[in-house]
């Protein structure tokens, strides 16, 4: 009996034991790098090429502000720097303008706005504003609106009819092409077209077989699509057109509501957002991306 009674003790001792180092396993994986929400994907600096100092919390004109790290040309991540439109156009906005201290900071997905409704960064600039309402005040004037274009090959035989297509009922005298990840055509499309698209797995594979007219038409991100063309060096080979075929998107400047005096930075922020639009200070950043002959400067 006794016996029975030791061997019952020692096997809830081991289970114990074993439940004491799978708590703190766990906890030292959530705590470390690749698992905290705290940590931000990439180390930045400024696309003018001045190191971007971390902010520290004792330096109240810092704004931390978080873009998708992975949407060239308008938010991406490289060589541990946050470059694009996006960066630029605030940067200038927040820093050059309004003498704000500026970290910009990557994220992937749901992050960006994660960490400005836990406090742990202090903005962000994205699409699909509108779901941080509750926690952000969001800036009514786009830092930018990526517009719906149409692409062919400049030798395609159709290329008369193709110019005449304003509407998704005239599509569909013509093949299509996309690349998987795009969310904008599956939004779009209605499901009969999206069926007979021909998906491959970037836009790059896409405008190459549009060169070779193997394909006819390519809707989607004018900006985007012609940043690709110059990265893939087919401007030449690629007529473009913009198109009003499905909506526009547009990518807002948003502040968490306890950044102090956030209310009055979001209405400077939207003024002089418009005064560089008409100064044509946006369309010059812009510029620098999809025009190959400005490529390098």
């Amino acid at each position: 009996m006794c016996e029975k009674r030791y061997v019952k003790t020692r096997l809830m001792y081991c289970a114990a034991s074993v439940l004491v180092v799978i708590l703190c396993t766990s906890d030292l994986l959530w705590t470390t790098p690749a698992c905290s929400q705290d940590q931000p994907q990439k180390i930045v600096r400024n696309t003018t090429g001045q190191l971007q100092k971390v902010i520290g919390r004792d330096i109240p004109t810092g704004i931390i502000i978080n873009y998708d790290e992975d949407l060239a040309p308008l938010s991406y991540s490289s060589e541990d720097l946050m470059k694009g439109i996006l960066v630029e156009v605030l940067d200038s906005i927040l820093e050059g303008r309004m003498g704000l201290q500026v970290e910009h900071r990557g994220y992937s997905g749901r992050r960006v706005w994660f960490m400005v409704a836990s406090g742990k960064s202090d903005a962000f600039c994205s699409k699909d504003a509108s779901r941080a309402m509750e926690y952000a005040w969001v800036a009514k004037t786009p830092v930018f609106m990526s517009s719906p274009a149409l692409f062919t090959g400049v030798d395609n035989p159709r290329k008369e009819d193709i110019g005449t297509v304003s509407t998704l009922a005239g599509m569909r005298a013509f093949s299509q092409v996309d690349y998987l990840g795009s969310t904008w055509a599956r939004k779009t499309f209605p499901r009969d077209m999206l069926d007979h698209i021909h998906w491959v797995g970037s836009l790059d594979a896409a405008f190459k077989l549009l060169a070779i007219n193997r394909y006819d038409i390519y809707v989607g991100s004018e900006v985007a699509g012609r940043y690709a063309l110059v990265r893939t060096g087919l401007t030449d080979d690629i007529f473009v057109r913009r198109v009003s075929i499905g909506k526009p998107v547009t990518f807002h400047f948003g502040l968490r509501k306890t950044y102090p005096d956030a209310q009055s930075i979001i209405s400077d922020v939207e003024r002089i957002l418009k005064e560089a639009e008409s100064e044509g200070t946006i369309n010059r950043i812009v510029e620098k991306y999809i025009n190959p002959a400005m490529q390098g400067e």
